[in-house]
């Protein structure tokens, strides 16, 4: 009798579910199934060496980038019995290297080279542009030569001398016992 008991639960266990699985429906087909349920993969594959990130949506108004600004340095000038030659750094490196006089710089036209700088020509205006000042262009806009706020000392040849005074003062000082 015991052993009848554990058989009887089984088959009615059994047809539980079989009558359990038939008022549910038929099942929709397994393969349509199993790729609807592997689909994430195969979009969000993380073995694809080529992926990217999900663009973020900015939350606020859109901001316009900052123009672009270009700068060409004047770096220094030589004065020699070859003649003179300015150097200049372009950030671009479009414009950089050594240039004579008569020799064009961004549309402007070398004039005079000395030893505080160039002076250059665009057909209309003549500027004089000091070594270590930089020329500059806003976007696609024109180069121009920014005004100089603050003139240096050396520019006076009385205060140069009276620096170079000190400091030979102040050397002979150090230098005594």
């Amino acid at each position: 009798m015991n052993r009848r008991l554990p058989i009887a639960a089984l088959l009615a266990s059994a047809a539980l579910v079989a009558v359990v699985a038939t008022a549910q429906g038929p099942r929709p087909s397994t393969a349509r199934s199993s790729f609807d349920e592997y689909r994430l993969i195969t979009e969000r594959n993380i073995f694809n060496p080529n992926r990217r990130a999900p663009s973020a949506r900015p939350s606020g108004p859109t901001r316009t980038p900052a123009p672009v600004v270009r700068n060409i340095l004047l770096t220094g000038t030589l004065v020699s019995g070859n003649g003179p030659v300015a150097f200049f750094h372009d950030d671009g490196r479009e414009h950089s290297g050594a240039r004579r006089e008569r020799d064009a710089v961004v549309g402007w036209t070398i004039e005079s080279i000395t030893t505080k700088g160039v002076v250059v020509f665009d057909g209309t205006r003549r500027q004089e542009w000091a070594v270590g000042t930089p020329m500059r262009r806003i976007a696609d806009g024109n180069w121009y030569l920014p005004e100089s706020r603050s003139s240096s000392i050396l520019d006076d040849p009385a205060a140069e001398a009276a620096i170079l005074q000190r400091l030979r003062e102040r050397r002979a000082q150090e230098s005594s016992p």
